[in-house]
């Protein structure tokens, strides 16, 4: 019978890392890690699971036990959290569990504020419960995420460690620029010319805000890429929609020759644990970042010259410092300096590779 899950092995030998997801390979943290994992040759497996899921575990733990001297340790990447738990009834192996954005947060999130927790909410809470309890660490973006792990789930905070969510820098490294064709035929949108914000559309985006700054700020460019309804905001003429998903060479392009990246410019609360993605982002690319000056994102960038800190979304606060910034062309590439430094010590893929082995080092059989 054909086997219901697709795996990669790198090297035949005894203690090796098994990655397992839904998902594809290169998503979030595990994914920087994993590809790292792959440019160092580390002896891996690399499971996609294909519906339905028991039976893909069945077979993945049939073809372990029929084999005693391998010795895996499994690394359960966000969102497989159900995984963590069928992995620890039926072996004995070191689960590291890649929790990301719990499966709790994320049923909060989609019910914006509907009666949720009867179903979704109490089935997504106990996954995630059981996940973190029965693996044996559980690997989160932050510290503040750590302590929330420990107050809502309970979670020892010895059996949490922090590792930064990082950038899959082999998806740019090479790739060659790819200037987006809504901007072709704009010449103002030169380098270092206008500011950049890129994410979807959701409750903690700050999008509404971003629309109103481009209206404060008429006379600044704009490229706004993201799935908002253009005809549900108002934004500046100076402004550039690109409302679609944007390659890698258009990323890197726009990255690369814009002067200013905003981040998100809500008060979600669930930002004050996690780092959005487009702070590595500007991170790697060393591009002065945007964002208010709470949450996560301060573990990232503790210093004030290592990115551009607001205390307020207000508009009038943000549109004053924006501007001032952008007509400081000095002082924004010392703090695109100063983040790129930063990037490259804490959080690039290779720094994030030798994290993430010490902590493997702790489950080798040899320990």
């Amino acid at each position: 019978m054909k086997p219901r899950f697709s795996s990669t092995r790198s090297q035949e030998t005894n203690t090796y890392l098994h990655f397992l997801t839904y998902l594809e390979k290169n998503y979030s943290r595990s994914g920087v890690i994993l590809s790292e994992c792959y440019l160092r040759q580390i002896p891996l497996v690399f499971t996609k699971l294909i519906p339905p899921y028991l039976n893909t575990v069945k077979q993945l733990l049939d073809s372990h036990t029929s084999n005693k001297s391998i010795f895996p340790i499994f690394i359960v990447m966000s969102p497989a959290q159900l995984i963590a738990p069928l992995l620890r009834c039926f072996t004995r192996k070191p689960i590291i569990l890649d929790a990301g954005w719990t499966l709790t947060e994320s049923a909060i999130y989609r019910a914006k504020g509907k009666r949720f927790w009867l179903g979704v909410g109490v089935k997504n809470y106990l996954i995630d419960f059981f996940a973190m309890h029965m693996s044996s660490l559980v690997l989160l973006e932050s510290e503040k995420q750590r302590r929330y792990a420990r107050s809502r789930f309970l979670l020892p905070l010895r059996k949490s460690a922090r590792i930064f969510t990082g950038f899959n820098e082999d998806l740019y490294s090479e790739i060659a620029f790819e200037k987006p064709m809504e901007l072709i035929e704009l010449k103002k949108f030169k380098k270092n010319s206008f500011i950049f914000f890129r994410g979807k559309y959701n409750s903690e985006s700050g999008l509404e805000r971003i629309a109103e700054l481009t209206l404060k700020l008429e006379n600044l460019n704009f490229v706004i890429a993201s799935d908002i309804d253009a005809e549900k905001f108002k934004f500046s003429k100076n402004t550039c929609l690109i409302p679609r998903n944007l390659s890698e060479g258009e990323i890197k392009w726009l990255y690369v020759n814009s002067a200013i990246c905003l981040g998100q410019l809500s008060k979600s609360k669930r930002l004050l644990n996690t780092i959005p993605h487009k702070a590595f982002e500007a991170g790697y690319f060393g591009k002065p970042y945007v964002s208010l000056s709470t949450g996560a994102v301060r573990e990232l960038f503790p210093l004030n010259s290592q990115a551009i800190f607001v205390e307020s979304n207000e508009l009038d606060a943000l549109s004053t410092i924006i501007s001032n910034m952008f007509h400081s062309p000095l002082e924004l590439e010392a703090i695109g300096l100063e983040c790129r430094a930063r990037y490259t010590t804490v959080a690039s893929q290779s720094t994030l590779f030798y994290e993430f082995m010490a902590l493997c080092g702790r489950f080798s059989p040899e320990n």
